[in-house]
């Protein structure tokens, strides 16, 4: 089990220099998520002699976690498609941007470069908490928090993940009294990103402890579940 967590890990952080890149400008071909909501304009008949210089009198909105694809590249702009549009309580449906249009993507929104509200789906990584577990043995719910490294693939649907980490666990000494031991935990799950302007996971995971303790231990390797909810108050 030990070999086991130590060879995810490894892949995990080999996987997150690959995942963290960061690029000065979005790459043609390439797609992308929103961070925050943004203002933007379809493509007119007249882009190519106008240019990117933008008109204000027909502007659609896009919501955090949109995505969209960066169809070609102009100087001072870029013209993306999007495959998924996301709203937030402040937009309206009818302004809402639509996945056949092509639309104008300013290098920078509102003095801020593009690069920075936006995030290159595919591989992704980052830190994952896991505040509670229900357990699968005997139905219990315990507060046993796991803190781990994950890398993971977004798709259309979500974000798949793979974690490895550790957890603090209550193992019991006697009738009346536990102490607390860390085991090695592997997991793994689905993000829903801004299902409806709430962030959703499932994990899946087993904790490991090994040794006699493990063996005395009624969780030992047995799976567990947990559902992670959050709000984007941040649109």
């Amino acid at each position: 089990m030990k070999r086991l967590f130590f060879a995810v890990l490894t892949i995990l952080l080999s996987f997150n220099s690959v995942a963290q890149e960061k690029q000065s400008s979005l790459l043609e071909g390439s797609s992308y998520r929103l961070e925050k909501t943004i203002t933007l304009e379809p493509v007119t008949p007249d882009f190519e002699k106008q240019g990117c210089k933008l008109s204000s009198k027909s502007p659609a909105f896009a919501g955090r976690a949109s995505k969209f694809k960066v169809i070609k590249k102009k100087d001072g702009c870029d013209v993306i498609r999007f495959w998924s549009v996301f709203k937030n309580s402040s937009t309206d449906n009818n302004n809402l941007a639509l996945e056949d249009i092509e639309y104008v993507l300013p290098n920078s929104i509102n003095g801020i470069p593009v690069d920075a509200s936006t995030t290159r789906t595919g591989k992704i990584s980052g830190l994952l908490v896991v505040p509670y577990k229900f357990r699968n043995d005997d139905g219990a719910i315990t507060g046993e928090a796991t803190v781990g490294y994950y890398a993971g693939w977004e798709t259309s649907i979500g974000t798949y993940l793979l974690s490895a980490g550790l957890s603090q666990v209550s193992l019991p000494v006697s009738d009346t009294e536990t102490e607390n031991q860390s085991a090695i935990t592997i997991a793994g799950g689905l993000l829903l990103k801004n299902w409806d302007n709430v962030d959703i996971g499932v994990i899946v995971g087993i904790d490991h402890i090994g040794g006699k303790k493990g063996d005395n231990w009624q969780y030992e390797d047995d799976p567990w579940l947990s559902i992670m909810i959050g709000w984007n108050f941040s649109q």
